[in-house]
């Protein structure tokens, strides 16, 4: 017998772009088929949306608005017709409602160079989309962050201080307009200084005990004198630079933020403790107390403690508005600045050979982890600006009195040019190592102050303070200078990439010794 239809009907909301589901009933005596078919009105033409078969529902998606007729073909299976029964029903597709603004948040604080998260919420008759928008005031240059999609969350992460704009645009699924409603808010970032403590196994005590076994001298009228304890002990205790406290009342010093992948929120300060959440990398919590290398902070409606040897420290530019020249010596030395080649070139106009050598810097950075800002500030002060003879080329033809292939050879950084007989003990160094252009002593150069020193696997010397002092090995050779004040009288060099970093919003990281 031929199949008798029932019921056709559609589920979903009659608009643009949105999957409808056409469902039919039917009965016959063996098995019944179904055939579902769409017919737009404006053109006469039919779509078969799915063939016969035992599936009684069909999605169906409109791409226009208009009249449509739905429908389908019944059969029993062993029916030779083209079909024994068929329904039809009109539809009219339209346009859906205008979504509707609800709430728009940002996650994070007004530091730059972290991670902020701005989320809103709207309401739509189909599903709503978010475009994620912030615009730099400073330009009056609009940046898309995240283009119309479900997620109702972007990350932003702000390189540069001052005024902006965040918000959002939301649309309906199925709207034609660029949007349907929009919301933005001000914000006003500041730049951001990052803190670390390093924690060393030997008091303080103890370490300036080796440092008197190694006979430190200061520099008096050109010459080199023996220090007193007490001349070292001044030079050497970081708290006498640090212009501020560790404490839970300082604003430097009120957030952390995790810097491991995971990281064990334990019950107390000790490893031992039991662990009662684990936090992540980039979250960041409120500061509450600090004992013997451990911070307390507060973790949903509890409160647990984390080994501060994987948080970094978080403190504002609006605390500090001038940054003392003592703090130069715990400025982390190595990896990038994100600097552009263009800005980087600026400063290096009119530097005699360095000019235009922004490229070959950023090259030297990235290759051998060391802040660009850092490496022009040495080069140009070792250089005297890229004027000095061993800069600008020296004819080498013997070295350690052997001769050798007569090249010319460059040195940026001073490497080897001891007092005394710096041209050509420096000039001898660069032939040695290969620096046979300007560019080649840049990378060069930076490669061997970083293995020596910055980003040596034994030493890992990547501030001023770990050169001179050598805070993890006191009793050990590799320190930079015996004279008790080099690592503070840098500050030449240090100006310069301290007022390069305040001038490109360039954040800058700070590593302090802490002695058990």
């Amino acid at each position: 017998k031929p199949a008798t239809l029932g019921e056709v009907s559609i589920e979903g909301v009659p608009v643009l772009d949105i999957e409808k589901e056409i469902r039919a009933t039917a009965e016959s005596e063996t098995l019944t088929l179904y055939q579902f078919w769409v017919k737009d009105l404006s053109t006469n033409l039919w779509t078969m949306i799915q063939d016969y078969s035992e599936k009684n529902t069909a999605k169906w998606t409109p791409e226009k608005t208009g009249e449509y007729l739905y429908g389908v073909h019944v059969k029993d299976s062993l029916s030779q017709a083209s079909f024994d029964a068929y329904q039809y029903n009109p539809i009219t597709i339209r346009l859906p409602k205008p979504a509707t603004f609800e709430s728009l948040v940002l996650y994070g604080n007004d530091s730059i160079s972290s991670i902020k998260r701005i989320e809103a919420k709207a309401i739509s008759e189909t599903t709503a989309l978010y475009q994620f928008w912030v615009k730099d005031l400073s330009t009056n240059l609009w940046t898309m962050i995240q283009g119309y999609s479900e997620e109702n969350s972007a990350i932003w992460i702000p390189k540069y201080k001052g005024s902006y704009l965040y918000g959002v645009h939301v649309r309906s699924k199925g709207s034609e307009n660029e949007y349907d409603e929009y919301k933005y808010n001000h914000i006003e970032m500041f730049g951001e200084y990052v803190y670390n403590n390093s924690y060393y196994l030997i008091d303080f005590e103890a370490a300036l005990n080796e440092q008197m076994k190694k006979n430190p001298q200061k520099i008096v009228n050109s010459v080199q004198v023996a220090a007193t304890r007490e001349e070292v002990e001044y030079q050497m205790n970081p708290n006498n630079f640090i212009p501020f406290v560790d404490t839970t009342n300082n604003l430097l010093k009120s957030r952390v933020q995790i810097n491991t992948d995971s990281l064990n929120v334990r019950k107390g300060p000790s490893s031992t403790e039991q662990v009662i959440a684990v936090v992540g990398k980039n979250e960041m919590f409120d500061l509450l107390d600090k004992v013997d290398g451990w911070y307390k902070i507060k973790i949903g409606l509890n409160e647990g403690w984390i080994s501060a040897s994987y948080v970094i420290l978080l403190g504002d530019k609006k605390n500090v508005p001038i940054l003392d020249t003592g703090m130069y010596q715990f400025i982390v030395l190595s990896g990038t600045s994100g600097i552009s080649e263009a800005n980087l070139n600026s400063e290096l106009v009119g530097k005699g050979v360095l000019q235009n050598q922004a490229e070959s810097f950023i090259a030297a950075s990235l290759k051998c982890n060391i802040n660009e800002l850092y490496l022009i500030a040495h080069s140009r002060l070792e250089t005297g600006n890229g004027t000095s003879e061993l800069s600008n080329g020296v004819l080498v033809t013997s070295v350690n009195g052997e001769p050798v292939e007569p090249r010319i050879v460059y040195n940026m950084y001073g490497i080897g040019a001891v007092d005394g007989d710096a041209l050509k003990k420096g000039s001898e160094t660069a032939y040695t190592n290969g620096w046979f252009s300007i560019e080649s002593a840049i990378i060069g150069g930076a490669d061997w102050i970083s293995r020596q020193y910055i980003n040596n696997k034994y030493y890992m010397q990547n501030t001023l303070y770990k050169m001179r002092w050598n805070p993890a090995n006191p009793s050990g050779w590799h320190q930079y200078a015996t004279d008790i004040e080099w690592a503070t009288k840098q500050n030449k060099i240090m100006t310069s990439l301290v007022n390069a970093a305040s001038k490109y919003n360039v954040t800058l990281s700070f590593d302090l010794p802490v002695y058990r």
